[in-house]
């Protein structure tokens, strides 16, 4: 009864509260997931339902989210160290120090409380402001410091002395009113020096240290074998992007998960997301559509968590795709080839000047033109389109940006370089007579790409004016070395308009094609 009553509560909060968005990750046990399957049947708009969380990415989800609902102990302390809003969905808590700092409530078990008191945390903005602090009763994260510490203040000569070791400072604390628990948790460090989810600096890795690409295809637990995302922002591109993907050979044989990521308020594609739903419209492809929508603008970093909310299987592949690039049927295969020799693929490439700035020169728009390249390309880093590991996307923010204004395209790269020596390609587009010349291999940006509306963060905060300072904070943080000069090799072959252009593209998508370079 109390599962169910949770179910009805979340159902009543996304009927008061139109603009939210819930991510509900389900218990593996039956008896949940059968209760889960009869109160929401196939699904609610603005509810994304998925398998439990990997520890791994868990906390970073938690760190996005607005307003947590739980009745686990475990996330009521992670919640409390995260800053966020919390709703104990108990009778009575056993870790009242949340309650204590204010950051969590105890709502009871009935459906009512449980969606009353989520409508005013998140409605009531001075109520909200107050459980949103960051407090820090379980400490820091440097539980082995303390302990070493007082081991070796016991030790002498590396053999222990008959001094008897003393309580640590959460030890037999238990007595203690809150004023005191919490003038003792405030004695340490500060912790927006010390924060748990603050990246280590430098940590050695390599990918080679990373899990081992799945040895089998066809989803075989039930997780998705290929994850794609796509944008949804300024431009009406959504069914022409969808009409691009059903095709797609890499979907054969492999399940595939689509996320329909809209950012903002500025297209209205509930129906044209719904229609992709059906699961006949994919021609035999196993392929699951889900439409998630962000009211609140997440800038450019928001779509880079979204592959992870899935289930997915070990080695799968993940892309993110801009809302003005055209790609042919094959061109997701010629990703995979390069993220399987160890690099992210990308639509375009870029590479880093002297001053720590995007270098100049190596993109121009050209109409009617057409551009080739027999082999991979190399770069510092690239755009427009992103595929990896989905592996590799949890290292990234296991070693999150420490901005997240601007530059997410050099974002991934910087930290994947750093961090487990991933590089960055763009895939081959060759021309005739290559064996491997096809325009469907290939893809490009869209005419709609000229027509361009800056992303915001939150309300109202214009992010594009940020470029040039969020460029050097990522490349000063992540240590970024360039590629050395003699390999910085863009090597197209422009073809200008006329009877000797390789491909003929009346009739296909990239007839749209704005520029190829």
């Amino acid at each position: 009864a109390h599962m169910e009553d949770m179910c009805d509560g979340v159902l009543d909060l996304l009927t008061q509260v139109p603009d939210a968005v819930v991510l509900l990750p389900v218990h593996t046990n039956p008896r949940v997931q059968a209760t889960v399957k009869h109160k929401f049947g196939e699904g609610q708009k603005r509810l994304i339902i998925c398998d439990p969380l990997e520890a791994d990415i868990f906390p970073f989800i938690l760190k996005e989210a607005t307003l947590i609902l739980t009745d686990s102990g475990g996330v009521q302390e992670e919640a409390v160290s995260l800053g966020k809003a919390l709703l104990v969905m108990r009778a009575a808590t056993e870790r009242p120090e949340g309650v204590e700092v204010g950051n969590a409530v105890v709502s009871g078990r009935s459906k009512e409380k449980i969606a009353s008191l989520s409508v005013k945390i998140l409605t009531d903005k001075a109520e909200f402001d107050r459980m949103s602090q960051t407090h820090y009763p379980y400490g820091y994260g440097n539980s082995s410091v303390l302990i070493t510490d007082v081991i070796l203040s016991h030790m002498k000569n590396g053999k222990p002395t008959s001094a008897p070791m003393s309580a640590g400072p959460h030890e037999g604390g238990g007595d203690k009113d809150p004023a005191e628990k919490q003038k003792s948790w405030s004695s340490h460090q500060d912790p927006a020096q010390r924060g748990p989810l603050h990246p280590a600096p430098h940590v050695q890795s390599h990918a080679s240290l990373l899990p081992a690409p799945a040895a089998s295809r066809g989803g075989q637990g039930g997780g998705a074998d290929l994850v794609v995302v796509l944008t949804v922002f300024g431009r009406a591109t959504l069914d022409l992007q969808m009409r691009m993907l059903q095709p797609q050979t890499a979907f054969k044989g492999r399940k595939t998960h689509v996320i329909i990521f809209q950012n903002g308020k500025h297209q209205n594609i509930d129906a044209n997301a719904t229609k992709w739903e059906e699961r006949g419209i994919w021609g035999g492809s196993d392929v699951t559509v889900t439409f998630t929508h962000s009211t609140l603008e997440t800038g450019y970093y928001g779509r880079f968590l979204a592959p992870l909310i899935v289930n997915s299987q070990p080695g799968a592949y993940w892309w993110i795709f801009d809302d003005d690039v055209i790609f042919g049927n094959r061109y997701l295969e010629n990703c995979i080839r390069v993220v399987d020799s160890g690099s992210i693929a990308v639509r375009n490439g870029r590479f880093v000047g002297n001053k720590r700035e995007v270098a100049p020169g190596m993109e121009a728009w050209h109409d009617n033109y057409q551009a080739t390249w027999d082999d991979d390309i190399a770069y510092d880093f690239g755009g427009h389109i992103w595929a990896g590991r989905i592996e590799w996307l949890k290292l990234a923010w296991q070693n999150p940006p420490p901005t997240v204004a601007q530059s997410e395209d050099f974002w991934i790269s910087a930290v994947l370089k750093a961090k487990a020596n991933v590089g960055t390609k763009k895939p081959r587009c060759p021309k005739p007579p290559h064996p491997q010349a096809d325009i469907e291999n290939c893809a490009c940006s869209m005419w709609a790409a000229m027509k361009r509306k800056y992303a915001i963060m939150g309300a109202d905060v214009n992010v594009d004016n940020l470029r040039a300072s969020t460029f050097v904070t990522i490349h000063d943080y992540y240590d970024f070395r360039p590629m050395p000069g003699i390999e910085r090799k863009d090597h197209h072959d422009i073809h200008p308009p006329g009877p000797k252009q390789p491909f003929n593209l009346a009739g296909t998508f990239h007839e749209q094609c704005m520029w190829f370079t």
